[in-house]
């Protein structure tokens, strides 16, 4: 379909690490620009207080420890700082984005 819209070939492979790369290039905009960091990839506090009302899911709520232990697992499958969230050189260069990780690096943001 891809090549029927756009002219562009490109396998499945190729399709997913460029979807990979444009996540890491919105990743590095919000926490340069924005400053976004772990705190950001938390939900709001009443998810973990206030229990699901109605569904399958009803009187439940998220575990906020349960829920830092899956982010951290998730931040490190990425290749990011577990504590910060921050992406890292070596994972930004394995995509050709060495680039943004210079950029990063220039306003303090990479991540150890």
């Amino acid at each position: 379909m891809l090549k029927a819209v756009t002219g562009v070939e490109m396998s499945g492979e190729e399709l997913l690490r460029l979807g990979w790369k444009v996540h890491e290039l919105e990743k590095a905009f919000n926490t340069i620009h924005a400053g976004f960091g772990r705190r950001d990839d938390v939900p709001p506090a009443r998810v973990f207080d206030e229990p699901v009302k109605t569904g399958k899911l009803r009187g439940q709520r998220l575990n906020y420890e349960r829920y830092n232990e899956m982010l951290s697992e998730y931040y490190e499958l990425h290749g990011w700082d577990r504590e910060s969230g921050r992406q890292r050189r070596e994972m930004l260069g394995k995509l050709g984005l060495r680039n943004v990780s210079e950029m990063l690096e220039k306003y303090g943001k990479i991540g150890r």
